[in-house]
Order: C-alpha cells, then structure tokens, then sequence
C-alpha cells in the first residue's frame, strides 16, 4: 500500500510536472506561429514593394527605349536634311561658278564687240 502511495504520488507529480511542460512548449509553438506570421507577412510586404519598384523600372525602362527610338529617328531625318543640304549646296556652287563663266565669256565678248565697233568707227 504505501509504495502504491509512493508510486501514485510520483505519477501525479510527473503528470503536473509533463501537464506544466506541454503548457509550456504550447505557449511557446503559439508565440513561434505568431512571429511566423509576422514575419510572413513582412515578407510579403516587401515583395509588394520590390514589385512596384520593379513595375516602375520596367516602366522607365520602356519610356527610354521609346525616347531613345525618336532620338535615333530625329537624328536619322537631321542626318538626311543635312545629307539634302550639301547635296542641293554642292548643285548651288557648281551653278554659281557655271554662271561666273558665263558672265565672264559675255563680258568678254561685250568686250571684243565694243571693241570691233570702236575699230569699225575709226
């Protein structure tokens, strides 16, 4: 009867001692899921706001790649208008020199008709 006692005192006192450590490692797993969630939760609120900044990247990106597609095109139509300008300055400059000789052979030949007809008259 008394180890009975003994034995069933011990069991009781093991049960509370094992009831008081489940409690323990409860409220301990409880505190875990709630840091968990926490940190699930900051988790995801930084891969929001890494995908809005990678949206707003994206988005400059394609604003620049457009810019500089209208540069490229500006720049290739400056390039023709001045490519249009030497040519059409070129074209100029041989009309101008052309007409100088012209000029030139006219007065030369006004020249020799004054001449002829100053000849003619003495």
């Amino acid at each position: 009867p008394e180890v009975k006692a003994i034995l069933r005192a011990e069991t009781e006192r093991e049960r509370e001692r094992f009831s008081y450590e489940v409690k323990g490692l409860k409220e301990r797993l409880r505190e875990k899921d709630v840091r968990y969630d926490e940190l699930e939760d900051e988790f995801r609120m930084g891969l929001r706001i890494e995908e809005n900044r990678f949206r707003e990247l994206q988005s400059a990106f394609e604003k620049a790649v457009e810019e500089g597609n209208r540069n490229r095109k500006a720049a290739q139509l400056v390039g023709e208008k001045e490519a249009k300008a030497t040519a059409m300055l070129t074209e100029m400059t041989t009309m101008v020199k052309e007409q100088k000789e012209q000029i030139a052979l006219l007065v030369r030949s006004k020249k020799e008709s004054v001449n002829d007809y100053k000849s003619r008259w003495e």
